[in-house]
C-alpha cells in the first residue's frame, strides 16, 4: 500500500501517526518476499526491528554515517545496471533532530538522494514534525502532511 508513494516526506505535529505510518511502510518492505530490497533506518533510538533486509540502522554520528551513505548511493548512481540491484530504502525518522547535529551539507545531500535516488534505485522516506525546510529536500517525493 505505502510503497506506491516510493519517494515520501511526511511531515505532521507529534501525535499525528508519522510513527505508525512509517512502521508500517517499513514493515511492508521488510515482509515483501517477492522483492530483494535492503533498508538503511536513520533514527534517535533502536525502532526494534531484526530483519536481514535492514543493511545499516545510523542511531548516531548522523553527519559521518549519512555522508557514508552517500559515497555508496553516488556508486549505484554511477552503475549503469543499477536499475537491476536491489532496492535501497532510507528512512529518516526524525528529520528535524538529525539535522540539528549535523552540517547544512547534510541536508543538501538527503536532497539530493530525494531527488535523484530512483535512478540509483534508491527510495526516501523521511518524517518531520515540520515541513519548513529548504523546497529541495522534497524534490520528486510525495509530500504528506497528517494532522
Amino acid at each position: 500500500m505505502y510503497r506506491e508513494f516510493r519517494n515520501t516526506f511526511l511531515f505532521g505535529l507529534p501525535g499525528t501517526g508519522k510513527s505508525k505510518f512509517t512502521r508500517s511502510y517499513i514493515e511492508e518492505v521488510i515482509y515483501d518476499k517477492t522483492d530483494a530490497s535492503e533498508i538503511v533506518l536513520v533514527a534517535h533510538k533502536d525502532l526494534g526491528y531484526r530483519s536481514g533486509k535492514i543493511v545499516e540502522e545510523i542511531m548516531g554520528d548522523y553527519e559521518n554515517r549519512i555522508k557514508a551513505l552517500h559515497a555508496k548511493y553516488l556508486e549505484r548512481l554511477a552503475n549503469p545496471e543499477a536499475k537491476y540491484l536491489p532496492k535501497l530504502y532510507v528512512f529518516v525518522d526524525g528529520l528535524t533532530k538529525t539535522l540539528r547535529q549535523c552540517s547544512p551539507e547534510v541536508e543538501t545531500i538527503l536532497g539530493e538522494m530525494m531527488e535523484k535516488g530512483p535512478k540509483a534505485n534508491v527510495w526516501c522516506v523521511y518524517t518531520s514534525s515540520s515541513k519548513d525546510y529548504d523546497p529541495s529536500l522534497m524534490n520528486g517525493s510525495t509530500v504528506i502532511e497528517l494532522k
